[in-house]
């Protein structure tokens, strides 16, 4: 059983250096697009594009996560470069805990456990390894939703910015620059959308209206949808009522964020509750238990 396990040591290190080797070239290839993506152990990311290479990704319209990149980019170029970095970063996890796994069962087996504990644990592991691979899923969807209600939830000092600088006597089109390229790199969402739109106006590749479009498709809520409304109609007609509908959007964002906040303090308090009723067991069973036990000594 040990000459075994010493071969299968040999055997994962021997494909795991070979999949590190054979993916670096393509994780080198798109570096620049995991600068700002929090992948959690990107030194073996190569061996996860190694992993992934015979998968055709163009064929991943279905999935949840390939359409919420492709809502946010706006792009299937950057979309499947994207996403091919989600795969390669969860199968480099996933390979990282076989190894891990496999380093165990070697120890298991050198203390000399019996054949069919080490199956158990091998099948226990397995298991592990698939769960962990659905919380990291569940982790880039929940890390999405973090996203928009950080967006929604900034919105309404950007309004007032706007509202402010209207004022100033500057367009709708200066404002834009003026907010999203004077933002630094690790600021917020919404700051980093607006950073891309103005960039986009800048560059002239693409019209004020269509920038800010294709901004409101990276963030599907509906009050992102009033917001960029509200924009375009200014830039495109003018109107002089965008300031009054802009205020009129942020009193309503204030009202909701105030209503919102309530609601998660009553799922706080009503959580709470649970570890007071532990508290209030535990306390009652340690004044009762010595009084039964004395009255059972009579």
């Amino acid at each position: 059983m040990l000459k075994t396990m010493e071969i299968i040591l040999a055997v994962q290190a021997f494909i795991t250096v070979l999949l590190y080797l054979c993916g670096l070239r393509r994780y080198r290839e798109n570096k620049e697009f995991l600068i700002g993506n929090s992948y959690p152990f990107r030194p073996v990311m190569p061996c996860g594009y190694a992993l992934i290479a015979p998968v055709k990704l163009r064929r991943m319209n279905g999935n949840r996560i390939f359409m919420l990149y492709h809502k946010r980019y706006n792009s299937i170029e950057k979309t499947v470069t994207v996403y091919k970095a989600y795969l390669a970063s969860v199968a480099a996890f996933c390979l990282l805990l076989c190894d891990v796994l496999t380093v165990m069962l070697a120890m298991y087996a050198y203390r000399g456990a019996a054949k069919d504990d080490i199956i158990s644990f091998a099948v226990f592991g397995i298991l592990i390894i698939a769960v962990c691979a659905f919380g990291y899923r569940k982790r880039e969807l929940s890390e999405e939703k973090r996203r928009v209600e950080a967006i929604v939830g900034e919105l309404p000092m950007i309004m007032n910015k706007v509202v402010v600088l209207l004022g100033s006597g500057k367009n709708m089109v200066q404002i834009i620059k003026q907010l999203g390229l004077t933002a630094s790199p690790d600021c917020s969402p919404l700051y980093e959308e607006l950073r891309t739109c103005a960039m986009s106006i800048s560059d002239n590749t693409r019209s004020s209206p269509q920038a800010l479009k294709e901004m409101q498709q990276r963030c599907p809520d509906n009050v992102m949808s009033k917001f960029v409304n509200a924009l375009i109609q200014n830039i495109t007609k003018g109107t002089d009522g965008c300031s009054d509908a802009l205020m009129e959007l942020s009193h309503e964002l204030w009202r909701e964020k105030k209503t919102s906040a309530k609601i998660r303090n009553k799922k706080t308090k009503s959580l709470l509750l649970i570890p007071t009723f532990i508290v209030f067991v535990v306390v009652m069973a340690l004044c009762i238990i010595p009084v039964v036990m004395q009255l059972e000594s009579f």
